[in-house]
């Protein structure tokens, strides 16, 4: 009783026992984080290892506030020591309150849910967000993740990112369809980013949700390095050119002031953050 599967043993022989505690542990707490109403069986599965061994991981996160268990029901939550780690990052990088500021200006100047997104591998993942009265007011939420490809955000970051940073990131070709609009080819997207480079925005157009249209501006540090974008989402059936100017200026204005509160000044650094020439080469 309690020996690991085979499967929790694979490639784990040359790792040290306590990495491989920890990154077990974490596993666990990334699964609880993604939600689902998931009890201890259910992780265990997902995570594929044995119920005593998954049990005894829990434990020591609840024991941590970590995780909770909802006694009647079985199923574990994320609880409140998490969301402390969560916060800081924010904290940390400048982008606490200054952002939820900002965000909470653009959202009430146009009306429209904002976010506040950063670049996670090949993902985006939505870290902030002020609310607004709407049918997209809750589309986006904290902790969701999205292909960085399919997503203004996304292409947003990536505009700023060396070629060969971006094929790092984003792997090989064809990159995932979300939607029938999304760009999957390397050619196609390589040449949307220089394009949104060019302009200072980006636009999903369908390309990660049919119906909706994102405008998304990056946000950067002092030295022009994106650290994160921020975006609006639109429904189609509802825009119109004269809007999506409006947008399109409001969230180029709410990245500027939240670049400025990291210490990016426009006269000092280039947009981009490096050569105009030395991003995309051809």
């Amino acid at each position: 009783m309690g020996r690991p599967r085979q499967s929790e043993r694979e490639g784990e022989a040359d790792k040290p026992a306590l990495t491989r505690t920890l990154e077990r542990g974490l596993t666990l707490l990334s699964l609880v984080a993604r939600g689902g109403d998931l009890t201890l069986i259910d992780i265990s599965r997902a995570a594929s290892m044995s119920p005593s061994t998954a049990l005894r991981l829990l434990e020591t996160l609840r024991a941590r506030h970590f995780v909770e268990k909802d006694a009647s029901t079985g199923v574990y939550r994320i609880a409140i020591g998490a969301f402390e780690i969560g916060s800081s990052y924010l904290r940390q990088n400048g982008l606490g309150e200054a952002a939820r500021a900002v965000l909470s200006r653009l959202s009430g100047e146009l009306r429209q849910s904002t976010s506040l997104a950063v670049l996670d591998n090949s993902d985006i993942v939505y870290v902030e967000r002020a609310e607004a009265e709407g049918p997209l007011g809750a589309r986006a939420r904290w902790g969701e993740r999205l292909p960085a490809h399919s997503t203004a955000a996304g292409k947003a970051m990536l505009a700023l990112s060396w070629e060969s940073r971006c094929d790092e990131v984003l792997g090989a070709e064809p990159f995932a369809r979300v939607t029938p609009r999304t760009i999957t080819g390397r050619d196609a997207l390589m040449a949307e980013l220089r394009t949104i480079r060019e302009r200072r925005y980006a636009v999903d157009d369908e390309e990660s949700a049919l119906g909706v249209r994102c405008i998304a501006a990056p946000v950067l540090d002092r030295d022009g390095i994106a650290r994160a974008a921020i975006s609006v989402s639109m429904l189609v059936a509802a825009n119109t050119p004269e809007r999506e100017t409006q947008v399109v200026n409001a969230v180029l204005r709410a990245a500027d002031r939240l670049s400025a509160n990291l210490g990016w000044t426009q006269h000092a650094v280039p947009r981009s953050g490096i050569d105009a020439d030395s991003v995309f080469i051809d």
